[in-house]
C-alpha cells in the first residue's frame, strides 16, 4: 500500500456512484483506495484496514431528514475513531437527498468548527455563481438550504472574493467564524476556483469538514500536494460481454440509452414496474436477456418499462425516495445477479445509485476498489467478495455524462481486453 498520507481520508456519501465517484479521484492521485458499498450499524471496518481512502456509502438519500442525520453521525463517529481520518461529505452535484442534515451529523460528530461547501462540479456542467448552484434543468439557493437544514448561519464567498489573497479570506472567515457563522459557501465555476479554495483552506487553522462534489474533492489540501499518475491505472478486464442496467428516468439517461440502442441497432429488455411485479415479471426480462445473449449479441440493456416516460425533475426525485422505486431497484438488482449466474461472466455498466448497490448486494459483495475514469464522474470499478468478486463493474448517476457515453463506456470495456 502507498504510505504517503500522514492519515487517512474517508468519504461518506449518500448514495453508491456518489461514492464511486468521489473514490476514483483520490486513485487518480495515486492513493489506494476502496469504497465500502453499505453503511450499516456494527459494520467490521477490518476489511477496509490498509486502505488511504475509504469511501463509504451511506445509502441516505432517500431517507427522512432526521434518520439520514443519524446514520451519518454514527457512521462519521465510527470512520473518526478508528481511523482518525480526515472526513469528506460528499454532497450530489444537485443537492438530492438530504445535504444539510448529513453535513450537520458529521461535524456535530467529530465537533469541527467549520465547513468548507463546494459542491460545484464544472465538467458536469454544475456551477455556483451568486450563492446559486446551477445546471441544464435546476437551480438551487445554496445558503437557503444548508442553513435551513442545519440551522448554522452561513455566509457566501464569492467569485469576486475569491480574487483576493488566500490569507486575507482565511482571516475573514476565522472572524466570521468568532462571530457565530459555521458554514462558507464558495461560488465556483472553474477548476481554478478549486484551486484557490484550497489555497484559503491551506490559510485558515480551524478544525474544517470539506463537503461538495467529486469534482472538489482532489483539493482538499490533504490529498492536493500528490501528483497525478503519468499513466492510468491498469486495468485486466476478463471478457467481451456487457449488461448494461438502467434503474433511472433521468432525462440525460433515457438521451444516452436511445444513443446506445440505435448504435448496437438492439432493444431493451425491460422490467415491469407495477407494484404487483413478482418473480413472473423478473423471469420473464431474464429470459429476453438470454434470448439476446443466446443471439450473439455481446451487449444487452436491462432498463424499468418506464425508463421513457416523460417526468419532471421535481417528480422525479419525489418518485425516486419512494417505496417503488426501492422495491424495483431491488428487483433490478435480482435480474442482473441471475442473468450473471446464467451468461457471466461479464462486465456490468449501471446507472442509478440504487441501482449500483442493489446488483452489489444481489452478489453479496462488500466494497469496491476504483481503477479508472473512464469519462468525468464515471469510474471503472472491481467488486470486492461474494458472487461478484473481480466483476468489472462502470458506475454513472443519472444526470452525468455526454449523449454517447454508454456506448464510449462498452466500447472502452473492449479495448481495455
Amino acid at each position: 500500500m502507498n504510505n504517503a498520507m500522514d492519515s487517512g481520508m474517508t468519504i461518506l456519501a449518500d448514495d453508491l456512484t456518489g461514492a464511486n465517484d468521489t473514490a476514483i479521484q483520490y486513485t487518480q492521485h495515486g492513493l489506494d483506495a476502496i469504497v465500502m458499498t453499505q453503511y450499516t450499524t456494527g459494520i467490521d471496518l477490518n476489511n477496509f484496514k490498509g486502505y488511504q481512502v475509504v469511501a463509504c456509502n451511506t445509502n441516505s438519500r432517500g431517507m427522512e431528514g432526521d434518520k439520514a442525520y443519524s446514520i451519518v453521525k454514527e457512521a462519521a463517529k465510527a470512520f473518526f475513531t478508528v481511523r482518525h481520518d480526515t472526513i469528506y461529505k460528499k454532497v450530489d452535484s444537485l443537492l438530492r437527498g438530504n445535504p444539510g442534515y448529513e453535513l450537520k451529523a458529521v461535524m456535530d460528530a467529530i465537533r469541527a468548527d467549520i465547513a468548507f461547501v463546494v459542491p460545484a462540479y464544472p465538467d458536469n456542467g454544475r456551477i455556483v455563481r451568486d450563492g446559486i448552484l446551477q445546471s441544464s434543468n435546476k437551480e438551487v439557493d445554496l445558503l437557503h438550504s444548508f442553513t435551513d437544514q442545519t440551522g448554522y448561519a452561513s455566509s457566501l464567498i464569492t467569485l469576486q472574493m475569491l480574487e483576493l489573497a488566500a490569507e486575507q479570506i482565511a482571516r475573514q472567515i476565522v472572524e466570521n467564524f468568532h462571530q457565530g457563522i459555521r458554514l462558507f459557501i464558495f461560488d465556483s465555476i472553474s477548476q481554478n476556483h478549486f484551486i484557490a479554495i484550497n489555497k484559503i483552506a491551506q490559510a485558515t487553522k480551524l478544525h474544517v469538514v470539506y463537503c461538495g462534489s467529486a469534482g472538489f474533492a482532489p483539493y482538499v489540501p490533504q490529498v492536493s500536494s500528490f501528483r497525478l499518475p503519468s499513466v492510468p491505472v491498469s486495468t485486466c478486464l476478463t471478457n467481451e460481454k456487457t449488461l448494461v442496467v438502467c434503474g433511472t428516468r433521468n432525462p440525460v439517461t433515457q438521451t444516452q440509452i436511445r444513443y446506445a440502442l440505435q448504435y448496437y441497432g438492439t432493444s431493451l429488455c425491460l422490467l415491469n414496474v407495477h407494484e404487483t411485479c413478482g418473480d413472473a415479471e423478473i423471469m420473464q426480462t431474464v429470459s429476453a436477456a438470454d434470448a439476446q445473449f443466446a443471439s450473439g449479441r455481446r451487449e444487452v440493456f436491462l432498463a424499468v418499462s418506464s425508463i421513457f416516460d416523460d417526468v419532471d425533475t421535481f417528480q422525479l426525485e419525489k418518485d425516486d425516495k419512494g417505496a417503488v422505486a426501492r422495491m424495483l431497484a431491488l428487483r433490478m438488482g435480482c435480474v442482473a445477479a441471475e442473468i450473471l449466474e446464467r451468461h457471466g461472466p461479464f462486465s456490468i455498466i449501471a446507472t442509478g445509485g440504487d441501482t449500483a448497490l442493489q446488483i452489489v448486494n444481489a452478489l453479496a459483495s462488500y466494497g469496491m476498489i476504483p481503477r479508472n475514469e473512464i469519462a468525468p464522474g464515471i469510474p471503472l470499478v472491481s467488486l470486492v467478495g461474494g458472487k461478484g468478486d473481480g466483476i468489472e463493474m462502470i458506475t454513472k448517476s443519472g444526470g452525468f455524462g455526454k449523449e454517447s457515453v454508454i456506448v464510449d463506456c462498452i466500447e472502452y470495456l473492449r479495448r481495455e481486453k
